[in-house]
């Protein structure tokens, strides 16, 4: 019986550890992230989805082109994109449609709906319309501030700083206390609630 409960610790000390390392890699590996999504639908002028339609997504700073297919419900995905600035061209049997310039943010899932155009071959149909810059595919608010703006903007770089460049975020308002537990309250909560990561 000793003999067994000897082989049960020592198979239990090889195990957990082993366990406790793939909980810990992945999470890790999700903060090495370099790229983002870019998604959306193809639609013709009359709302009604474009199936297998080609969607190319060229990155405008390294000319690099990605193509994909839409499915069934026009729904097209690429998905782990560089960040960047994109191109997106659609072309169909006998339709086209896209954006000049769409960005694609770190760790961002950004949504472009193409509405296609009827195109005729003596014609050139040429999409100027922005991409928004709402993400609808989650419910996550998030905010990402260039380096000027954290350098130039005196919330950021007086008193607190991050956490008064925090307040720059939707959903976000503060007190106007000073000391523990007065910091910013995100969505309604009070600030011992939140959990920063």
């Amino acid at each position: 019986m000793i003999n067994f409960l000897r082989k049960l610790t020592f198979a239990t000390a090889l195990v957990l550890p082993i366990i406790a390392i793939s909980m810990i890699v992945p999470t890790m590996m999700h903060g090495q992230a370099i790229s983002g999504d870019l998604l959306g639908v193809v639609t013709d002028s009359t709302g009604a989805v474009v199936s297998n339609a080609t969607v190319v997504a060229t990155n405008l700073g390294t000319g690099v082109k990605t193509t994909t297919k839409t499915n069934s419900g026009g729904e097209y995905h690429f998905v782990n994109l560089p960040v960047g600035h994109y191109s997106l061209e659609m072309t169909s049997a006998g339709m086209t449609g896209g954006f000049k310039d769409v960005t694609v943010q770190l760790n961002h899932q950004v949504t472009a709906n193409i509405v296609a155009a009827v195109s005729s071959a003596s014609t050139t149909v040429e999409v100027t319309a922005e991409a928004p810059t709402i993400d609808t595919s989650t419910p996550q608010i998030q905010n990402t501030f260039a380096n000027q703006q954290v350098q130039e903007l005196p919330t950021a770089t007086v008193g607190l700083g991050v956490l008064n460049l925090s307040l720059l975020n939707s959903g976000v308002a503060t007190s106007g206390g000073i000391g523990a537990g007065t910091g910013p309250s995100v969505s309604g909560q009070r600030t011992q609630q939140q959990l920063h990561h």
